[in-house]
C-alpha cells in the first residue's frame, strides 16, 4: 500500500469546488488551504482570509500551528499524508492532499471525525496517556464488579513473590441457588454486593480479584497473621451483614480460606488458601486460616480425612505423610495383607489409598485384585505410586481399577494436587450419590406406582389378569438385553432397556376408550368391531400428547411409540400407519413381539391359553404378523428361560422344525463382521479416488507415518508430482513449488489445529515458474482413535483465488482512468441518491464509488461481515462474492476480534478503528451500504505514516497499544471468545438482532471445586471452542460470566438456531476429559429467535 504522489495536473475552481461537495458526503470537514495561507501560519502571523478567517489549527482549539502539521509538509513536497489529531474529547483522522488550480499550489484537508479514541500530538498529550490508561483499566477489571479480573492475576500477579502478605480465597456460598433460582440478575447483584464489600473493607495498597465465577481473591500486604485473621473475619461479618435491596430475602454468605504467605509465589499461595477454602465450603459460612481461632485443632482434625498409604519403605511411607498429615490424617500399612486388613478396618472412611507395586508378602496388584472382587475400589480410589513405570505395569495398574499413576522420581506439588483432586472428585460423588439416589428411588418407586395401577385399570376392563403387564415388562426386558448382546445395530444402553420396559406397561392405555361390549365380548369380532378395536393404539397415543406439562420427558415419548406403534408389522402389514422395517421404533417392535407372546400364552376371554411351544410355532410361522428377524433370534435365544421365569407350561411339542434352522433362514443375509469391514473400506477408497479424480481442484492428502504426499489428476499435472512423494517437507520437493512464507503459515495452522477444531483454512502462492498461481487451501486433519499426542494425517483441496489479487489492482487502474475522465458531476449526483435512499445504490453506482475512493484511502473494499468474505464489483455492476477472507490482511486466523463492519452492519451507522497490518498501524473506516439489495459494508483504510505519529509517542508504542486494545480489551483471556465488557459497551443496546442464546454448563462449580480452577478453565476453553465453531458466519459468542455463554446472532431463523442449539449440547455433551475422571459435561440452553434489542433479548431469555 503506497501513498500517491499527486501529478502536475491543473484543476480550476469550479472542478474543485464540486470535489469539495462530494467529499463533503463521505469527510466531516473539508477545507482548501492556500500556499500564502500556510506561509502565514508558520510565521504565526494573523490571518484575513475573507472566506476562512480563522487559522486551520484554531479547528483543534489551538493558538499555534499543530507541531506535526501534515498540511505544510504536503504543500512542499506534494505527497498525500495521513495524521491523528483530538479536539475536546473527539478524535480524528486527517488526510492532507496537494492540488494545483491554476497554477497555483492548495492542499485540501479531509477530516474524520472517529468513534474510537486513539492518538493525539503533545499538547494533549497527558489525555492520550489517561486513554491509554483507560484502556488498561478495561482490560484488566471486571465488567460486573469493578475489581481486577482474572486477565490481571495471571499476567501481573500470579508468578509474583510475596512476603509478610495475607492471601484468601473467598467463595460465595449457594451462589449456583441464586441464578437458578432467581435469575442471573439475582446473582449478578450478589457479586456486587460482596465485591463492594471486600474493596471498602480493605486498603488502596491491597488487591481484589474476581477469580473465578463467584470466587475471590484477596490480597493484602504489610500484615501479621492475627491481623490478617482479623480482617478476614471482619470481612466475612460483613458480608453476613449485607442486605440487598431489591432482594431483601437474599441472605449472603461466604466461606473463606487464608494463609501468610511468605517469600513464595502468589500461585502457590493460591492453592493452598484453595485447600483450605475446601474445609470452610464442607462447613460452610466460616472463615478458616492455618492458625484459625474459629475452629478448635480437634475440630478441624474431625474435618480432616483418612489417607491410607502402603509402601514396605518406611522413608517412602515418611515423606508421603510429612507432605499430606497438615490437611488428612494418615494411616500406615507395610505390605498388602496389612493394607487390606486397614481397608477391612475402616472402609469407606478411607478417602483414598496410596499404594505400591512391589511389597512383601502381597504386591500392589494382590491389593487391586482384592477391593475388585469386594467392590471396594468403587468407593475408595487408589493412586499407585511406583518406582516401575514400564508400559505393562502401569496398563495393569489402569486395568484393575486405579484412578491415577505416579511414579518415583515424583515433584511433591504435583502429588499433593493430584490426591487433593481425586478425593474432592470421589467426597463429592459420594454425596451427590446418597442424595441422588434416594430422589430418584422415590420417585421412580412413584412412577412405577402410577403405571402399574394406570395399566391394572386397563386390564380390569379388558378382563384380562394382572399379570400381562408384569409379563410384558418381563418379556421386554428379556427380548432387549438378549439383543444388545447379539448385535450393536441399535444404540440402547442399560437405561433405555429399564425406560421402554416401564414404558411397554402403557403399551394398551388407549383400551380404556373402547366400548365395554366391544372390549369384552367373548367371540370374535366383526369386521366393524375390529376397526373401532384397533383405534386403541391412536387413543393411547393422542392421550399422552396431551400431557403437556411432560412434553420433551423421555419416558412419555417412549410410551408414545409403544402405544402407537406396538400393533405395527415389519413387512408394512400393521396399523394404525403402516410403518415398515426400521420405520417402527425398535421400542414399539419389542413390545409388540412380547405382546403378541403373552396373548398367545394367556387365556383371554375369546380363546385358550396356547403352550410355550405352539406359540413359537405360530409366532416363526408368521400367522401373528411379521417380525424383525433378529427380533425373532432374541425370542429363540430366551426360549429355555421363559418357560422358567414366565412359568408357563408345556401342553405340546413341537418337534416339526428345528428352532435354529428357522432362525438360521431369517439370519442368511448376514456377512461376518471382518468381511463387512474390509468391504466397507474398499468401498471408501473407490469413492474418494472418484471424487477425488472428477474435482477441478488440486486434492491432496499427506500422512504422517509414513510421510507420504498424494495429489489427485488436476494436481499431479499443476504440481508435476506425479508420484506420491515421501518426505516431502525434509526433501525440498516442496521448496520450488510453495512460496515459503506461506508455506511456513500452512504448517503453523495445522499444528494449531485441535480434534475440536481440526479445519484449517489458509492462502498459498504457488511459485514454481510455470504460472504463478494464488490458491485458497481448505484442508481438515485427522486423528484417529488411538492417537493421542498428535494427527496422524492431513487432506484437503486448493481453490484457484489469483482472480481475487488481480482485482484490487485493476480496480486502481480504472480508478484513474475514471479521474481522469472528470466525472465529479456524475458522482455528486450518485451520492444525492445514495443519501436520499437510505445507502442503497446499485452495482454500477457502487462500482464508480469505489473508483473515487480508491484515490484518498489505501484500501478500499466491500465486505459481508457475516461470511467474512470480500465482494467484487466489475465495472458492468455485476457482483460476486471471492474467497477471500476480508481479515486475511490484518494477519487474523479467524474474524478479526474488534469487527467494526460487523458492528456498522447492525447499526446502519459510521464505525471506525485501528488495526495493525504487518509493522504499519491503519485507521479503518466502516459504512454500511446495500447494493442491489445486499446488506454489506464498505470498508476504507489508510496507513498512518510514521512520521506523523504525535510527538513523544514511538511507532511501537502506538502499536502496541493498537494491539493491546484489539486483543485484550474486550476478550476473555482464559476462553478467547468475547468477554462480558464487549458485551456491555458493543453489543447490548444494538438493535435488530436476529436471535439470542444463552447457554450453561450444567454443575460446572463441581469441577472447580473437585479438580481446581485450572481444570476448570480447560473445560471452559473447550466448551468456548464448541460454541465459536457452531455459531461461526452467524453471530459473536462471549463469556457472560463464570460458566455462562451468550451467543448473539446477526442472522437466523427460529429453525437454525434450533438445529444451533442441538449441534452445541451435543458437541459439547460429547467432550472428554481423560485428566478430569467421571466429568460428564452438559450444556443448557434457552433462546429467542424474535429479534429485537440484544439486551431486552437476553433479559426475555435470561428469565
Amino acid at each position: 500500500m503506497k501513498k500517491e504522489i499527486v501529478g502536475q495536473k491543473q484543476y480550476t475552481m469550479k472542478q474543485i469546488e464540486e470535489k469539495i461537495k462530494d467529499y463533503r458526503e463521505i469527510f466531516d470537514v473539508v477545507r482548501l488551504i492556500d500556499k500564502k495561507r500556510m506561509e502565514r501560519m508558520e510565521l504565526d502571523c494573523d490571518n484575513e482570509d475573507k472566506l476562512d478567517p480563522c487559522p486551520c489549527y484554531s479547528f483543534w482549539k489551538k493558538n499555534e500551528q499543530c507541531a506535526n502539521c501534515i498540511s505544510s509538509k504536503t504543500m512542499k513536497d506534494r505527497v498525500q499524508r495521513i495524521k491523528m489529531e483530538f479536539s475536546g474529547f473527539d478524535a480524528y483522522q486527517v488526510i492532507s492532499r496537494y492540488y494545483n488550480i491554476y497554477g497555483e499550489d492548495y492542499v485540501m484537508e479531509l477530516v474524520n471525525r472517529m468513534d474510537n479514541h486513539t492518538i493525539a500530538d503533545e499538547e494533549v498529550r497527558k489525555k492520550l496517556e489517561s486513554k491509554i490508561v483507560s484502556y488498561k483499566e478495561k482490560m484488566y477489571s471486571d465488567a460486573l464488579t469493578g475489581v481486577y479480573n482474572r486477565r490481571f492475576y495471571e499476567e501481573n500477579v500470579k508468578n509474583n513473590m510475596m512476603k509478610a502478605a495475607g492471601v484468601a480465597m473467598l467463595d460465595i456460598d449457594d451462589f449456583k441457588l441464586y441464578n437458578d433460582s432467581l435469575g442471573h440478575m439475582a446473582g449478578d447483584m450478589a457479586l456486587c454486593a460482596v465485591a463492594d464489600v471486600i474493596k471498602s473493607s480493605i486498603r488502596k495498597s491491597d488487591m481484589v480479584i474476581r477469580y473465578g465465577g463467584d470466587e475471590f481473591l484477596i490480597i493484602i500486604h504489610d500484615v501479621t497473621e492475627q491481623e490478617f485473621g482479623k480482617k478476614l473475619k471482619d470481612i466475612h461479618e460483613a458480608i453476613n451483614r449485607t442486605v440487598i435491596p431489591e432482594l431483601s430475602k437474599l441472605q449472603l454468605q461466604g466461606s473463606i480460606g487464608g494463609i501468610i504467605c511468605d517469600d513464595e509465589t502468589v500461585m502457590n499461595a493460591v492453592l493452598k488458601a484453595e485447600s483450605l477454602l475446601y474445609i470452610a465450603k464442607n462447613r460452610k459460612n466460616i472463615v478458616i486460616t492455618e492458625k484459625d481461632g474459629d475452629i478448635a485443632d480437634k475440630e478441624i482434625d474431625e474435618i480432616k480425612q483418612q489417607i491410607l498409604i502402603v509402601d514396605d519403605s518406611k522413608i517412602n511411607r515418611e515423606i508421603l505423610a510429612e507432605m499430606l498429615n497438615d490437611d488428612f490424617r494418615i494411616i500406615e500399612a507395610t505390605d498388602g495383607i496389612e493394607a487390606i486388613e486397614k481397608i477391612e478396618q475402616y472402609g469407606t472412611g478411607i478417602a483414598i489409598v496410596l499404594l505400591d507395586i512391589v511389597m512383601p508378602n502381597m504386591d500392589g496388584y494382590g491389593v487391586l485384585n482384592y477391593m475388585n472382587k469386594n467392590h471396594w475400589i468403587e468407593d475408595i480410589p487408589v493412586i499407585m505410586i511406583s518406582g516401575e513405570d514400564s508400559e505393562n505395569c502401569v496398563r495393569k495398574a489402569y486395568e484393575l481399577g486405579v484412578s491415577d499413576y505416579i511414579s518415583r522420581p515424583f515433584d511433591m506439588k504435583i502429588v499433593y494436587q493430584r490426591v487433593v483432586n481425586t478425593i474432592k472428585l470421589y467426597t463429592k460423588q459420594r454425596r451427590l450419590i446418597r442424595m441422588v439416589t434416594d430422589q430418584i428411588y422415590r420417585r421412580e418407586n412413584n412412577n412405577k406406582i402410577l403405571i402399574s395401577i394406570l395399566s391394572h385399570i386397563v386390564e380390569f376392563r379388558n378382563g384380562e389378569s394382572g399379570s400381562h403387564v408384569i409379563h410384558i415388562n418381563k418379556l421386554t426386558d428379556m427380548l432387549l438385553k438378549e439383543l444388545v448382546g447379539i448385535t450393536d445395530r441399535y444404540d440402547i444402553t442399560g437405561d433405555d432397556i429399564e425406560l421402554i420396559a416401564t414404558a411397554s406397561a402403557l403399551h394398551d392405555i388407549g383400551k380404556i376408550g373402547i366400548d365395554d361390549a366391544i372390549l369384552n365380548k367373548p367371540g370374535r369380532l366383526t369386521d366393524e368391531e375390529f376397526e373401532v378395536m384397533k383405534t386403541h393404539a391412536v387413543i393411547g397415543a393422542r392421550m399422552l400428547d396431551d400431557l403437556d406439562a411432560y412434553k420433551g420427558e423421555k419416558l412419555l415419548e417412549t410410551a408414545w411409540q409403544i402405544c402407537r406403534w406396538h400393533h405395527e408389522r415389519y413387512d408394512g402389514g400393521g396399523y394404525p400407519d403402516g410403518l415398515k422395517g426400521e420405520e417402527i421404533p425398535v421400542s414399539a417392535q419389542v413390545v409388540a413381539l412380547a405382546d403378541v407372546y403373552d396373548a398367545l400364552t394367556s387365556e383371554r376371554c375369546y380363546k385358550d391359553a396356547y403352550s410355550h411351544e405352539k406359540a413359537i410355532e405360530m409366532i416363526l410361522a408368521g400367522q401373528c404378523g411379521a417380525f424383525n428377524p433378529l427380533m425373532l433370534e432374541c425370542l429363540l435365544d430366551i426360549s429355555s428361560s421363559l418357560k422358567k421365569k414366565m412359568g408357563y407350561k408345556s401342553k405340546e411339542r413341537y418337534e416339526q422344525t428345528d428352532l435354529s434352522d428357522i432362525a438360521s433362514r431369517f439370519h442368511d443375509f448376514e456377512m461376518d463382521s471382518s468381511e463387512k469391514i474390509v468391504q466397507q473400506l474398499e468401498f471408501e477408497r473407490m469413492r474418494y479416488n472418484f471424487l477425488a479424480e472428477g474435482s477441478r481442484n488440486i486434492v491432496f492428502t499427506y500422512t504422517i507415518s509414513p510421510p507420504l504426499l498424494t495429489f489427485n489428476q488436476a494436481g499431479c499435472k499443476r504440481s508435476g508430482i506425479t508420484e506420491p512423494s515421501f518426505s516431502p517437507l525434509q526433501s525440498g520437493v516442496l521448496k520450488d513449488l510453495v512460496e515459503e512464507q506461506s508455506l511456513k503459515r500452512l504448517i503453523r495452522k495445522i499444528t494449531q489445529a485441535t480434534r475440536e477444531t481440526p479445519d484449517v483454512t489458509s492462502n498459498l502462492f504457488l511459485t514454481d515458474g510455470k504460472n504463478p498461481c494464488h490458491y485458497r487451501c481448505k484442508c481438515r486433519v485427522i486423528w484417529t482413535d488411538g492417537a493421542e499426542k498428535g494427527y496422524t494425517g492431513v487432506v484437503g483441496k486448493l481453490t484457484d483465488i489469483t482472480d481475487d489479487y488481480m482485482v484490487m489492482e485493476n480496480v486502481r487502474e480504472e480508478g484513474l482512468k475514471v479521474l481522469e475522465k472528470d466525472r465529479s458531476a456524475e458522482f455528486s449526483s450518485f451520492y444525492d441518491r445514495f443519501k436520499k435512499c437510505g445507502f442503497s445504490t446499485d452495482g454500477t453506482e457502487a462500482w464508480l464509488l469505489l473508483q473515487y475512493l480508491q484515490i484518498s484511502y489505501d484500501l478500499v473494499r466491500y465486505v459481508d461481515p457475516i461470511t467474512n468474505k470480500v465482494i467484487h464489483i466489475e465495472k458492468d455492476g455485476k457482483m460476486w462474492e471471492s474467497e477471500t477472507a476480508c481479515s486475511d490482511i490484518w494477519n487474523c486466523l479467524e474474524k478479526c476480534s474488534n469487527c467494526i463492519s460487523r458492528l456498522s452492519m447492525q447499526t446502519r451507522k459510521r464505525m471506525t478503528k485501528l488495526e495493525v497490518a504487518g509493522d504499519d498501524p491503519y485507521q479503518v473506516v466502516s459504512m454500511y451500504v446495500e447494493i442491489d439489495g445486499k446488506p454489506c459494508c464498505l470498508e476504507m483504510a489508510s496507513r498512518i505514516d510514521g512520521d506523523f505519529m504525535p510527538d513523544g509517542y514511538s511507532k511501537d508504542e502506538i502499536l502496541s497499544s493498537v494491539r493491546i486494545h484489539k486483543e485484550k480489551v474486550y476478550i476473555d483471556p482464559v476462553t478467547g471468545v468475547y468477554n462480558k465488557r464487549y458485551y456491555v459497551e458493543k453489543l447490548s443496546k444494538m438493535d435488530n438482532a436476529a436471535a439470542l442464546m444463552f447457554a450453561d454448563i450444567k454443575n460446572f462449580k463441581r469441577i472447580n471445586e473437585n479438580f481446581g480452577h485450572q481444570a476448570g478453565d480447560d473445560v471452559l476453553r473447550q466448551v468456548a471452542g464448541v460454541l465459536r465453531d457452531a455459531a461461526a458466519g452467524k453471530g459473536d459468542v462471549l463469556r457472560y460470566s463464570g460458566d455462562d455463554f451468550v451467543t448473539v446472532f446477526f442472522k437466523a431463523t427460529e429453525e437454525e438456531l434450533s438445529e444451533i442449539q442441538k449441534e452445541m449440547c451435543g458437541r459439547v455433551e460429547a467432550l472428554r476429559f481423560p485428566e478430569l475422571p467421571g466429568v460428564q459435561l452438559k450444556l443448557v440452553t434457552a433462546g429467542t429467535s424474535i429479534p429485537g434489542r440484544v439486551e431486552e433479548m437476553l433479559e426475555q431469555v435470561r428469565i
